[in-house]
């Protein structure tokens, strides 16, 4: 198999179990589509989200068993991301890591998390939000050959990238 190059180079640390990811963000050339913006309204403060529509297949699945999603923390109260996939048969488990340490995993049972200061979501560590990059981490679990189409909403700057 010829070597695969990604699309972003400034995304690159490690796949969340230690091991270097080398270089990019671990999606294959094929599996970005794009940010969108959105927002809401968190008390007086509006924070914005940067949405990921994604698609994986089987070859995918054997390049980069646990893709990241990257995103930035600029003094957050707390971070919330969303998961949303649709393929029959297909199970994406959903975990975090922030700048200095492995943050939670849910696997496949859940589809959204918070991490706040004094609360998070069970199988995620609350504490303080360090800024810098995060990044949600993707497990592959179970990809039909059709492949899978996965949208994960993050905090981040709206508008397209």
């Amino acid at each position: 198999m010829a070597a695969r190059r990604w699309p972003c180079t400034a995304c690159s640390g490690t796949d969340g179990r230690g091991r270097s990811r080398g270089r990019g963000s671990g999606f294959p050339p094929t599996a970005f589509v794009g940010i969108v913006g959105g927002g809401q309204a968190v008390g007086s403060e509006a924070v914005s989200t940067a949405v990921h529509r994604l698609h994986f297949d089987l070859d995918d699945q054997i390049a980069e068993r646990y893709p990241q999603v990257p995103f930035e923390v600029r003094g957050e109260g707390s971070v919330e991301v969303t998961l949303a996939y649709e393929g029959e048969g297909a199970v994406v488990d959903l975990g975090c890591e922030d700048p200095e340490r492995w943050r939670g995993w849910s696997g496949g049972a859940r589809s959204r998390f918070v991490i706040g200061r004094d609360a998070a979501t069970p199988g995620y560590e609350p504490g303080e939000l360090p800024d810098g990059r995060w990044a949600v981490v993707l497990g592959l679990h179970a990809i039909p050959a059709a492949g899978v189409d996965v949208t994960v909403n993050v905090p981040g700057p709206g508008g397209v990238t």
